[in-house]
């Protein structure tokens, strides 16, 4: 998956289940890694790796799988998606997070935050790689996974909070599934 640096692992950790970050970037690992150093986090670790690999060895293990800002970045959605689910037991719930397919998801991530605003490295997102919400549930049904919640989210950089708003197609969602028993 995509650890960003341990951005979200390491406030995971501290709820207090053990924790497993995947990146197939060395960079990534490291930084996480070197972050993690500077406190005490026992229950985490990082592994380099694809989920497409890790899931071969690790089938029906985990009770939660977190995708977070993931999904639009990786060719095959639904071999990815299939691994995740195949890492969680039965019964087990996989979260997702990411942009929404939508021109106006397209505007803000694309041209504002990566053409005008350089506020992301430009080629961050590819518009053809976000997928919409519905296409996200059907490759999750697939998987034999029950959605149980889905909505849009949005974020306010004036308080740094993140919103659950009706509608999920206008620039980010989130969604929960259950893994069939």
């Amino acid at each position: 998956m995509n650890i960003a640096g341990g951005i979200l692992t390491e406030p995971l950790s501290r709820l207090g289940g053990d924790i497993t970050g995947l990146d197939c970037n060395v960079e990534m690992i490291k930084i996480a890694t070197s972050r993690m150093q500077d406190k005490n986090v026992p229950n985490l670790r990082y592994i380099l790796s694809a989920i497409e690999e890790y899931s071969t060895d690790n089938k029906n293990k985990y009770d939660v799988v977190v995708a977070s800002e993931t999904i639009e970045h990786v060719n095959e959605q639904d071999v990815f998606l299939k691994c995740c689910v195949e890492c969680l037991k039965p019964g087990g719930s996989i979260f997702i997070t990411t942009n929404s397919k939508s021109q106006c998801s397209k505007f803000l991530f694309i041209t504002l935050l990566e053409d005008i605003l350089s506020a992301l490295p430009k080629g961050t997102h590819e518009y053809d790689m976000f997928i919409d919400i519905e296409e996200a549930k059907n490759l999750l049904r697939k998987e034999k996974c029950d959605v149980t919640f889905s909505s849009g989210i949005i974020y306010s950089p004036f308080n740094n909070r993140w919103y659950w708003i009706k509608n999920p197609y206008i620039l980010h969602y989130g969604l929960h599934a259950i893994k069939s028993s």
